[in-house]
């Protein structure tokens, strides 16, 4: 038990909580007496389990796939006759990068994937969960990693992934509200508050001291 209690101690929720409950039958030398503890159940699954997981995703149906590839083409085009000039050579190459993108795993994506959204845990600081999933959709992997980077890929996935992050941040950030109960999403517009506010932050795209991957 000294060693459990300094596990508990060490390693706090992460650990069972054990305790000694007595021991049946006495010390005899052909026979031992049986200790009993008690520890309570921890929720999850194994890591096994989880990799095995991973391992098995769910087939897309190919139309669904083919029919959002269409969308993303449809709306970059929108953007492409709508937005300021200055955008145009990132848009061509979010448009020229959809069938690199659409070869990607397509995921559940949190549309909304910023910090704000995501709850933690105060003294551990370990993720709880995250909320607002309103515009959640099933999509290529990386197109709503525009405000995150992780690495242990090769080269030309991480390529891939950075144009599906400019293309998710063209088509969330280039488009008035995807709500559901909003209407129909348009381009913003360069003319008024709510436009001004989207094309301040594209302008992060271009401006190369800001910009977190080449145009070309």
């Amino acid at each position: 038990m000294d060693i459990m209690n300094l596990v508990k101690a060490i390693y706090g929720t992460l650990t069972p909580q054990i305790s000694f409950k007595g021991q049946i039958g006495d010390n005899h030398e052909i026979k031992e007496p049986l200790y009993i503890y008690v520890m309570n159940r921890m929720l999850g699954i194994s890591q096994l389990d989880f990799i095995l997981a991973h391992n098995g995703p769910q087939d897309v149906d190919q139309t669904y796939r083919e029919s959002l590839c269409h969308q993303f083409k449809r709306d970059l085009n929108l953007l492409l006759a709508s937005l300021p000039i200055r955008f145009h050579p990132l848009i061509k190459k979010s448009l020229d990068s959809l069938p690199a993108i659409f070869s990607l795993p397509l995921v559940l994506l949190h549309n909304d994937f910023g910090s704000f959204n995501m709850l933690v845990n105060e003294n551990s600081c370990n993720l709880l969960g995250m909320i607002d999933w309103a515009e959640a959709e099933i999509a290529p992997f990386g197109i709503n990693l525009y405000a995150h980077d992780r690495t242990g890929v090769d080269n030309e996935t991480i390529k891939t992934i950075k144009a599906a992050r400019i293309a998710g941040v063209l088509l969330w950030l280039g488009f008035t509200s995807r709500l559901p109960n909003e209407p129909k999403p348009v381009p913003i517009p360069d003319d008024d508050e709510s436009g001004a506010y989207g094309m301040r932050d594209l302008e992060l795209l271009i401006n190369p001291a800001t910009r977190f991957t080449d145009l070309v």
